[in-house]
């Protein structure tokens, strides 16, 4: 073979190779910017979610209108906060985890029942959007 199409055949496969990592690279760079992007839209949605909540409690006008409150909403924060969880990673995980629980484990008649259970409850809420918040 001469050394022109020599020449030409290393040039279409420089193009080639080139073109290939740059469609990598940009996959690559695409990907992790979705990715960044769907975590924060989820963080700022369970923010305002928590934020909602949180303002709705502290509104509540008797412990019985709180209470009715909590019970109707209790799922659907178990939700929010089990659709940002893989978010998190490693010991961030365990924390976010803690704090969750910390909310979810109080029932109705708990915070019916005691003033200080209420103020604790409002306390693990505060504290979880902390953490997120960060």
């Amino acid at each position: 073979m001469s050394e022109q199409v020599i020449d030409l055949l290393r040039l279409v496969a420089a193009g080639i190779v080139g073109g290939l990592i740059g469609a990598f690279a940009s996959h690559k760079l695409t990907s992790h910017r979705e990715r960044e992007s769907g975590r924060a839209s989820r963080r700022r949605d369970f923010l305002a979610f928590l934020n909602e909540w949180s303002s709705e409690f502290k509104r509540a006008a008797t412990i019985e209108i709180f209470s009715e409150h909590f019970g109707a909403t209790i799922s659907m924060f178990s939700g929010e906060a089990h659709r940002i969880r893989a978010d998190f990673i490693g010991d961030d995980r365990q924390k976010f985890d803690a704090l969750v629980a910390a909310v979810s484990k109080y029932t109705r008649p708990q915070i019916y029942g005691e003033m200080g259970d209420y103020k604790k409850f409002m306390a693990a809420i505060d504290d979880l959007i902390a953490y997120v918040d960060t």
